[in-house]
């Protein structure tokens, strides 16, 4: 199997990834804490990488301050970790080059359209929604995906009006690629590092066994070629996507190194206050003791709890960046359950601040 390495980023995906971070509450000083105390790197200075993006980020809010009504629109975090802009760029007929968002003309009115991007997302499995072929079927399908009501309704809205959305994404895109382009000094120098480690390292090493042996990530024996490919703004992820049969791409964030490992490391007092801050929720800490014994989907916790399906996801995503919940996707939804040794860790923590002596 052939892994071929990119040596720069793809700027359209970048464009992307800087609008939704742009958007997130936390920052990348406080990934930038977070991120030195538990990995450890050979690659870069992370610290400066981290400013970097945060000096980007603050820019970015204040140039395009008045485009974020529209930015939110496509690129809000929305439950089960949907974005509309994301849904939108794995239809089929869009593509994504490395500079502009194309799509076809003829892409109106294509129901086939959003069930294969409904597929892709893990909305619905793969032999669902092979026969609808019109608007009336695809409205029986949405209907019958765990969604809320209004995330149903903009799915419908996309489709009634798919050009002009994709014109004004496209459009947007473009202005922020442009808009980086001021930024390719920066951009440029982690990408010669990217490229340099990264090319010695596949020179001696099969990538598809490290990535099933580091990340529990399996690639399909049908794969042929895996494409690595560096990304900026989402330093921190590691992701995958098949884009056309027998092609994976791996997007690989590049403040990794070969370990791809976080260490078992105290956290540091604040770090531990925010989380005790976090469970005194007692939302959160409720849904943590329903989700101890069973894994619960979106809407049964929004259910148990009475509380709308958006703020179970805003609960969700909290509980899930500080390590305590794990997610999983199964038939078409996505399951919360406790991680059971990322909250035993804390609790150690805890106690070795609170109850032993100090050296020891």
């Amino acid at each position: 199997m052939a892994v071929v390495l990119q040596k720069s980023t793809d700027r359209v995906r970048e464009a992307m990834a800087l609008a939704r971070r742009s958007l997130m509450e936390s920052s990348y000083d406080t990934l930038k804490m977070n991120i030195l105390e538990k990995y450890r790197f050979e690659t870069l200075d992370v610290a400066s990488a981290m400013d970097q993006r945060t000096a980007i980020v603050c820019r970015f809010q204040r140039d395009f301050a008045k485009a974020r009504e529209e930015i939110a629109f496509y690129f809000e975090r929305r439950e089960s970790g949907i974005y509309l802009a994301n849904f939108l760029v794995k239809l089929p007929d869009v593509q994504v080059t490395n500079r502009r968002l194309k799509c076809s003309r003829s892409i109106a009115h294509k129901p086939e359209q959003f069930v294969v991007a409904l597929r892709k997302l893990e909305l619905i499995d793969e032999q669902v929604g092979k026969e609808i072929h019109d608007y009336e079927g695809l409205v029986a399908l949405f209907e019958k995906i765990d969604l809320s009501g209004e995330l149903k309704w903009l799915f419908q809205t996309l489709y009634l009006h798919l050009e002009a959305y994709l014109k004004r994404l496209g459009r947007l895109i473009g202005e922020i690629v442009d808009w980086l382009a001021q930024f390719q000094t920066e951009l440029t120098y982690e990408e010669r590092i990217f490229a340099g480690y990264w090319g010695e390292f596949l020179k001696t090493h099969d990538f598809r066994e490290h990535l099933a042996t580091k990340l529990n990530m399996r690639v399909p024996d049908s794969i042929e070629e895996i494409e690595v490919v560096p990304a900026y703004f989402d330093c921190n992820l590691i992701f995958n996507e098949v884009t056309h049969p027998g092609h994976m791409k791996v997007y690989l964030g590049m403040i990794f190194d070969k370990s791809f490992s976080l260490e078992q490391k105290y956290e540091t007092v604040s770090m531990l206050c925010s989380h005790l801050k976090l469970l005194s929720d007692i939302s959160k800490f409720e849904i943590l003791r329903m989700i101890k014994g069973k894994a619960c989907y979106g809407s049964e916790l929004a259910k148990a709890f009475n509380l709308s399906t958006p703020t179970i996801s805003h609960h969700m995503q909290a509980l899930e960046n500080a390590g305590f919940v794990k997610t999983e996707k199964r038939y078409n939804r996505t399951y919360y359950s406790l991680d059971e040794d990322r909250l035993n860790l804390f609790m150690r923590q805890i106690c070795h601040m609170l109850l032993e002596k100090e050296g020891k």
